[in-house]
């Protein structure tokens, strides 16, 4: 019988990086609007203007329908209900913990948020300047501070000791001064800060979830640098964390996905027991046996199946190591095998295309 035997990759063997500066990975991540609220229109459409390329945008001119509009937004994730799938029985075969066994199949359904087009629209970040009529621009964002969005503080005036204030209670974020000499860029650099703050906030309640060894790789630095490698290689500007398999999904602007497979030495064993007990051809046994080498199949766990037969060679993928940790990536791209975790998808391009007409 051909037995696995794991070997780990060296360093010195793995695909060669170059220095990209790696972010913190959120488990979902895509473009989103901003919220802007002024009593100033001409001010107003200025900012539009300028945050247009990058932002989609909805602006106010009175802070009591700004709060209407984010009160009937649904909650984060509304969209992921429940839903018998055999990947998800899998999923939850080894799991003990109860609170884990809630959230797991929730983190495993978030793939199905790319189909919503209405992710692109939905505010992650509200900008209110300080002087308004009625209420205050402190006033409005300490009214919603219940509500997921990152708080950014607008004014012409600067109270420094208030602004501190604000932000150690929780009712901002950040501040903007709109005498800032490099106003634009600041608050853009601003804008795209909160809006990954966002993400790490609605996400939290996935945490004991993603902490298991499945996808313990988002901790590891290493993997930063590959994951930040993979977003610059494909264009990849929205993500989610995939349970099963395990690693991460990618869309880029017009929505053509991959996938970045992580694997361990436990997913490496189980890859290829499953294909020996389904009675896998001895030449893809030996190919899974070998390192540098991983396979994902176009089947709801990613493992091969009888039905796979001999059609099994365009699923083997070459695999670069990740340091020392015995994790393994590879870049999966084959339409196939990526239409079978992440399923319909709408794409960046095709929602900034229906704005603009």
């Amino acid at each position: 019988m051909l037995m696995l035997e794991i070997t780990p990759i060296s360093s010195d063997r793995a695909t060669p990086m170059p220095p990209l500066k790696s972010e913190p990975i959120v488990p979902l991540y895509h473009p989103t609007s901003v919220l802007l609220v002024d009593d100033d229109e001409s001010f107003l459409r200025s900012l539009q203007l300028v945050l247009g390329d990058g932002f989609e945008c909805f602006t106010f001119g009175n802070a009591s329908q700004a709060i209407a509009f984010l009160r009937a937004e649904p909650a984060p994730f509304a969209t992921l209900r429940s839903g018998a799938h055999e990947d998800e029985d899998a999923l939850m075969e080894h799991i003990r913990d109860p609170e884990q066994r809630k959230l797991h199949p929730k983190v495993s359904r978030l793939p199905r948020v790319f189909a919503d087009d209405r992710r692109f629209s939905r505010p992650s970040v509200v900008v209110a300047d300080q002087t308004m009529p009625g209420l205050s621009g402190l006033d409005m964002l300490d009214a919603l501070r219940d509500l997921p969005q990152r708080k950014l503080l607008l004014s012409g005036t600067v109270d420094e000791d208030r602004v501190r204030q604000a932000v150690a209670t929780g009712q901002i974020d950040a501040f903007q001064s709109k005498q800032h000499p490099d106003l634009h860029d600041s608050l853009i650099a601003h804008l795209k800060a909160l809006q990954l703050d966002y993400f790490g906030a609605v996400t939290r309640p996935f945490g004991p979830a993603l902490a298991t060894g499945d996808t313990g790789f988002l901790r590891s630095v290493a993997f930063g640098q590959a994951f930040a490698r993979f977003k610059s290689q494909h264009g990849i500007i929205e993500h989610c964390v995939l349970m099963q398999p395990p690693g991460i999904l990618g869309l880029d602007e017009c929505g053509a996905p991959a996938i970045l497979l992580v694997a361990d030495d436990d997913y490496r064993q189980a890859s290829f027991e499953i294909a020996q007990a389904e009675g896998a051809p001895m030449d893809l046994l030996r190919q899974l046996a070998k390192p540098g080498k991983l396979a994902l199949f176009p089947t709801a766990t990613g493992f091969y199946s009888r039905s796979i037969g001999r059609s099994w060679n365009q699923f083997i993928w070459t695999s670069a190591g990740l340091g020392h940790g015995g994790l393994q990536t590879a870049t999966i791209s084959n339409p196939d095998v990526v239409r079978q975790v992440c399923g319909s998808v709408s794409s960046y391009a095709e929602h900034r295309l229906r704005r603009l007409n």
